[in-house]
């Protein structure tokens, strides 16, 4: 058990984010908190995330729908200071749990099939992005907030995932920032994320070649199960925790 675990996880994670855009840090942190302090997670991930989704841009820079990308990282940037503050002072057992029940409540909304009627415009882009910079900041988890209002939207699966990744380069370049100045990063925290990149990568991969075969077909429908399952899990732990 510890680092060969861990690196399994980060394997599992990256092919996840390789295929859908998104769930890294969903699948590769609750695991990893069993073994390495959440305050010194948070970092690792921001950092994989950016080098991660940063190899993907080239491949998908087309895709992107920019205008929608622009509105919604400047709220995004401006609450994840206050989630990096978050991540110093709260419980983060509670927090994350909070933030799970958030993303359990999102999946039934999308499950059920509601989508916009209209554009929500400034205000969407302030609802979703205000959640997914708090959720960046505490967890480094900014994709759940994020991917429910591009399915809301109806965007199509090959600009959901272009956009998300997108996203969190600048999400998680700017989040890392924030743990730099607020003293969160250390060398063990880089050690560990030098150790965790390659089955990352590897990972990522095969997420790609994944997607370039099943992703239109299957893609919505993954990241709806993904988004459920792993918050229902966290929950449960969580309230199992407290017996």
């Amino acid at each position: 058990m510890g680092n060969t675990d861990i690196a399994n996880h980060f394997f599992i994670a990256g092919a996840t984010r390789g295929f859908s855009g998104l769930g890294f840090t969903m699948v590769a942190l609750p695991f990893s908190a069993h073994y390495v302090p959440v305050t010194v997670l948070v970092p690792i991930l921001m950092l994989l995330e950016l080098i991660g989704n940063g190899q993907m841009y080239p491949k998908i820079k087309r895709d992107v729908d920019w205008p929608w990308l622009t509105a919604l990282i400047v709220p995004t940037v401006l609450f994840t200071a206050l989630g990096v503050y978050l991540l110093k002072v709260l419980d983060q057992e509670y927090v994350v749990f909070a933030i799970n029940v958030f993303i359990l409540f999102s999946v039934i909304w999308i499950n059920i099939g509601f989508t916009f009627k209209h554009h929500p415009g400034i205000k969407g882009h302030l609802m979703f992005g205000s959640v997914a910079g708090i959720m960046n900041g505490v967890a480094a988890m900014s994709g759940p907030s994020v991917s429910t209002y591009a399915l809301a939207l109806g965007m199509p699966m090959h600009v959901i995932r272009a956009s998300l990744i997108m996203f969190f380069i600048l999400a998680d370049g700017i989040g890392f920032g924030f743990t730099v100045v607020n003293g969160l990063v250390s060398l063990n925290a880089v050690y560990l994320a030098l150790l965790f990149y390659f089955p990352s990568l590897l990972g990522n991969k095969l997420g790609e070649r994944l997607f370039l075969r099943f992703g239109n077909e299957k893609g919505k429908p993954f990241i709806i199960f993904l988004l459920g399952i792993i918050s229902l899990t966290s929950i449960v732990q969580f309230l199992f925790a407290l017996i």
